[in-house]
């Protein structure tokens, strides 16, 4: 798995739509996201074009296969990442859960730093229960 988050590098040549593709992209019925690029093109210019993207690769999955098999690269991810984009973060995890419910069917979270029980202890306020239950930390 960390093989193909290691090959999700951004390069020059890269149009706006292969690096929304190299943060979130779909095999089948499992959905990549790689918070790596996530950190690189955030902003507030860039999140709604980020939520539209994730949203409809979750949307088109649960339509065609009924559940998603969720895959999220952490390893970068600090506190400061969270306290720039908290906001985004729990308003993109509130839309998720009110208009695509129940479409997911596990997700495993890699390489989270040490720092990663702080911040889903923050975000988990706005996921539900029977959703945290399928959240799993991959340990490696």
């Amino acid at each position: 798995m960390n093989d193909f988050f290691k090959s999700q590098i951004i390069q020059p040549s890269d149009t706006p739509t292969d690096i929304l593709n190299k943060l979130a992209s779909v095999n089948k019925n499992e959905v990549f996201l790689n918070m790596s690029i996530f950190k690189l093109i955030a902003s507030e210019s860039t999140y709604s074009q980020i939520v539209s993207h994730v949203y409809q690769i979750l949307k088109d999955t649960s339509t065609t296969y009924g559940t998603v098999v969720v895959h999220v690269y952490l390893k970068t991810i600090t506190l400061s990442d969270l306290d720039k984009h908290k906001t985004f973060v729990m308003d993109m995890i509130k839309k998720f859960n009110d208009e695509l419910p129940d479409i997911l069917d596990i997700c495993y979270m890699y390489k989270a730093p040490f720092v990663f029980a702080q911040i889903y202890s923050i975000i988990s306020v706005v996921i539900d229960k029977d959703t945290k239950k399928k959240i799993h930390i991959v340990k490696q």
